[in-house]
């Protein structure tokens, strides 16, 4: 039979493989090729402003996806590190040409989303069209990927930019600014939302007077469910999978409204 590896050897992580419910480790030590498989329980961590459970990535090597076959691996090489709660909404997104990888093709689920990101994703996931004449920003030019999706945004009164003349579409979004864009695209689609009633969140007091409103209806709606202790956590900044799981709450209101 294979010899017992000691407590106190070094062990060298070659591979990960995944399992069901464990991770097999198989390596090298000191003392040479383990011939023995070592089995570590994967613990579940419940994530933020969803509830759910994830797997974690391994102490060493790639992130080891959960299974379930929704082809987000073929999409994204960083797919494992996507969340459970989270995978059906990028999938969403993704299939329908919303949500894209970054720059190396990478997802990046757990990386903050910027205004230039998320201008693109609502445009095109709430079916936005231009309206009157867009801003101009001295910083979104001609060639800029996202350029279009900016003008239809800025033309409809959804972004308005962070000064008169700049929109810094490489700024990371709050949660409370991404959902005032969303509550203003409602309305301008002229989406009614519910008069919110009480005060839905126990942070209430750090919002913004000019987010207030838009995420009260969020809420009433079902669209966020805040994070931990009944917070919104409002000036945090929203993540990639955050973000994918409130666009694909709000596209399925507009579709029932």
């Amino acid at each position: 039979g294979a010899a017992m590896i000691a407590a106190e050897q070094a062990i060298t992580l070659t591979s990960l493989v995944a399992g069901a419910k464990r991770l097999y480790l198989v390596g090298e030590s000191d003392a040479g090729a383990l011939s023995q498989v070592l089995t570590v329980t994967i613990p579940a961590y419940v994530s933020s402003d969803s509830g759910g459970a994830k797997n974690p990535s391994g102490p060493s090597g790639p992130a080891v996806a959960p299974p379930g076959g929704d082809g987000l691996g073929q999409k994204f090489p960083d797919a494992a590190e996507i969340s459970d709660w989270a995978r059906p909404y990028i999938k969403e997104l993704a299939d329908a040409g919303i949500l894209a990888g970054r720059a190396n093709g990478t997802l990046d689920p757990k990386g903050i989303i910027t205004r230039a990101e998320f201008t693109k994703m609502a445009v095109l996931g709430l079916k936005l069209t231009a309206g009157e004449a867009p801003k101009t920003f001295t910083d979104v030019s001609d060639g800029d990927w996202f350029k279009e999706f900016v003008d239809i945004a800025s033309s409809t009164g959804i972004v308005q930019g962070v000064s008169e003349t700049a929109f810094a579409p490489n700024r990371r979004i709050t949660r409370q600014d991404l959902c005032t864009i969303v509550y203003r695209a409602l309305q301008t689609l002229e989406i009614a939302t519910p008069t919110p009633a009480g005060t839905p969140f126990t942070d209430e007091a750090q919002i913004a007077a000019y987010a207030l409103d838009a995420v009260k209806a969020l809420k009433e709606i079902g669209v966020i469910s805040g994070r931990a202790h009944g917070q919104f956590d409002p000036r945090a900044y929203a993540t990639r999978e955050e973000t994918a799981k409130i666009l694909s709450g709000v596209m399925a209101y507009v579709k029932t409204a």
